[in-house]
């Protein structure tokens, strides 16, 4: 069997493995796209395609590799390869996980701790990716990739490769045992091949499904790598020569700088417009070098490209981990010179730990370094030492959590007078209102939220979903006094907290139709940005305003929106201004079938994860706060209200709880009254129920004066 075999071997090889020039300068391009992706992301959109490259270099490198040893033995000595991954890559890895905790316990945030220790464990066991599918992390969304070590997904992605790869292989040798080299060839080729179509379907149906999770996933990535197998099994030509080899080559790189500049979070990858940089990449790798006076060849063999490739496996470890630090190290923003800093700094640091721990190792020639079964053996004690470190520590910070949650949850439960909101409605000032009562308050987050709905959950459906379930809670079916329904989003969402608290006095018994980023509103040019999610949202919702006015056993709506989140959309993609008209609408059908509207105001949205802010702010004092001017002009709920003329409907305006006339506050009644940008804490949210007591939609039908 003849294949394509470059000199040195795997995704991270350095320059003095001999690899050629233009796999070098692919490598070299691939990390300068990624680090600037990262450092300027609204300028080199596209700079994620660099890990695409990465992955059909490995492919194409590991596959040539072990299709030699399989020619020179017939077989594949897996613990020899796989000793050989863990010697190559596990040291320099190993080393910035166990930075990264390090500086994850001294400079990060204490609501950032949990997270980013249980992220650096499962990028110690090589298992990120599967861990940030579950979580549904989105990579391009800014500020959701807040651990230190985010960029292990593609390792762990690339380690799952290695363990797979030559399990394949060995398929394919057994599946061909007893013939000629030529079909041997043959199987493993189509073995590959089927991975590849496979995978590339996988990916392209998971892409269109759900972008987010696709992106991370193994099985949506596989393809990615056998494009580069394959290139590996094409026959060993001589020098490229002729000018469509050197259109080739010119038309692969062009596409590469293209795609890095022109790609965004909505091109599709890993889906079809990964064709193009892994097209380009696997003929870049076939073509090699052009015999033409026009050929890049001297380009892509200068130095510094040379060097880069030679450290960009290192340079990929260490550029993330201080990107994500630094902000916290200097107490502010990185601007354009921090990160000019920070790129020096991440260059030295690739350096030394190339030259001081990934050579020194990889090229030893200690028996004990030389033996798979002790290699393999190390390598289990490193990540062992890496999941010792961080699983106890990120046990404690969510048992802490846990409690804090509780704790607070039991307050809300019988708060005292200047408690959450009540203080803010309270007839005595509450001079401490604004003062963190618990620094490990800011421990609440959206991952802890105690709701304790007294029979049952909310229903909170996923975006795009169509079909219209209904969950109920309060008091039990048939010895209820009202009937209530709960309808809109995930701000509408967060009433079911108060409302179960008042259910046993008003006789409640409440319905929910609720969906994420799904307005209860008519108006069908009102949207959230996400355009593969409108689709199912305007189904969704005209069919929950239509049942809960269809059903004659409800008594009264309660709605609510993050209004201000949705809009028509323009020819730039950009929302437009609603003007409300379509909530007042929804509303005008359900007073129109006899039900009663309670139409609560959104809260001011902070455009910072609340708690985070806090913990970074160092001071209890009034932490976080910013001028009144936040709330701005009123918002389509607040002019669809306006609008309306009914006795039998009622606007509950919240923003005056959260904005004086000169500021509003993140912490109120001594607890932080959010779980995020802008949704409520479950506790702030519960020490709305007095409020809800004095409404007569609700008191005066129930009998409550």
């Amino acid at each position: 069997m003849t294949v394509a075999v470059p000199r040195g071997e795997g995704a991270a090889a350095g320059a003095l493995t001999g690899l050629r020039p233009e796999i070098q300068a692919l490598r070299a391009l691939a990390v300068v796209l990624v680090l600037l992706n990262h450092l300027w992301p609204e300028r080199i959109n596209g700079g994620f395609i660099g890990v695409d490259v990465f992955f059909v270099i490995s492919g194409y490198l590991i596959t040539a590799h072990l299709s030699r040893e399989i020619d020179r033995t017939g077989t594949i000595r897996l613990a020899a390869f796989w000793a050989r991954r863990a010697k190559r890559l596990l040291p320099a890895a190993i080393v910035v996980l166990l930075f990264s905790a390090v500086a994850t316990l001294i400079w990060l945030p204490v609501t950032s701790r949990e997270t980013a220790l249980d992220h650096i464990g499962s990028a110690g066991a090589y298992v990120l990716n599967w861990q940030l599918v579950e979580s549904s992390l989105d990579y391009f969304a800014q500020g959701a990739a807040a651990s230190p070590v985010t960029h292990y997904w593609s390792l762990s992605v690339e380690e799952q490769f290695y363990l797979f790869w030559p399990l394949l292989l060995s398929a394919g040798i057994l599946a061909a045992a007893g013939r000629t080299d030529r079909v041997r060839r043959l199987v493993l080729v189509a073995f590959v091949a089927v991975v590849l179509v496979g995978s590339l379907v996988w990916a392209v149906r998971a892409t269109g499904e759900n972008a987010a999770s696709a992106y991370f996933e193994t099985t949506a990535r596989a393809w990615e790598f056998a494009a580069g197998g394959l290139v590996a099994f094409l026959p060993v030509v001589a020098r490229e020569r002729g000018i469509a080899a050197l259109v080739l080559v010119w038309s692969s790189w062009a596409a590469l700088a293209l795609a890095a500049v022109s790609f965004n979070s909505t091109s599709g990858v890993p889906g079809v417009a990964a064709l193009v940089p892994v097209a380009a990449t696997a003929v870049l790798l076939r073509i090699g070098d052009v015999d033409h006076p026009w050929a890049p060849t001297r380009i892509v063999s200068l130095a510094p490209l040379q060097y880069l490739g030679g450290i960009s496996y290192s340079l990929y470890l260490w550029h993330w981990p201080w990107i994500v630090a630094a902000p916290f190290v200097l107490d502010r923003e990185l601007t354009g010179r921090d990160k000019l800093v920070l790129l020096g700094l991440v260059l030295v640091l690739s350096h030394l730990t190339k030259r001081f721990v990934e050579d020194p190792i990889r090229g030893s020639t200690k028996s004990f370094l030389l033996r798979p079964r002790w290699v393999l053996s190390g390598a289990a004690v490193a990540v062992v030492l890496v999941l010792g470190i961080t699983v106890p520590a990120s046990a404690q910070l969510g048992t802490l959590a846990e409690s804090v949650a509780k704790g607070l949850f039991e307050q809300s439960s019988h708060p005292g007078r200047c408690f959450g909101a009540l203080a803010a409605r309270a007839d005595e000032e509450c001079p401490r209102s604004h003062v963190l009562a618990d620094p490990n308050a800011v421990l609440m987050n959206q991952g802890n939220q105690i709701n304790d709905l007294s029979n049952g959950s909310t229903c909170q459906q996923v975006r795009g979903a169509t079909a219209l379930l209904s969950c109920s809670f309060g008091v039990p079916h048939g010895t209820e006094n009202l009937n209530v329904a709960l309808v809109g989003d995930s701000h509408a969402g967060v009433w079911a907290t108060p409302l179960d608290a008042v259910s046993a006095r008003l006789g409640l018994r409440i319905t929910t139709y609720l969906q994420s980023a799904c307005p209860a509103t008519l108006d069908p040019a009102v949207v959230y940005l996400d355009p593969s999610h409108s689709v199912g949202c305007l189904a969704w919702r005209e069919a929950a305003i239509a049942a809960v006015a269809a059903d004659p056993s409800i008594d009264v709506v309660v709605t609510s929106s993050n209004d201000r989140s949705y809009g028509p959309i323009d020819d730039q993609g950009r929302h437009l201004a609603d003007s409300g008209i379509g909530y007042s609408e929804a509303w005008s059908r359900w007073l129109a079938a006899g039900k009663k509207v309670i139409a609560i105001n959104n809260v001011p949205e902070r455009g910072v994860m609340i708690p985070d802010c806090i913990a970074r702010s160092g001071t209890p004092f009034d932490p976080c706060a910013v001028s009144a001017d936040l709330v701005g002009v009123p918002g389509p709920i607040m002019k669809a209200a306006g609008m309306m003329h009914s006795g039998d409907f009622t606007f509950l305006d919240v923003q005056p709880v959260f904005c004086d006339a000169v500021t509003c506050h993140a912490v109120i009644g001594g607890i932080p009254a959010y779980m995020d940008s802008d949704h409520l804490s479950a506790a702030f949210a519960r020490s709305f129920a007095p409020e809800f007591l004095t409404l007569p939609a609700l008191s005066s039908a129930s009998g409550v004066r």
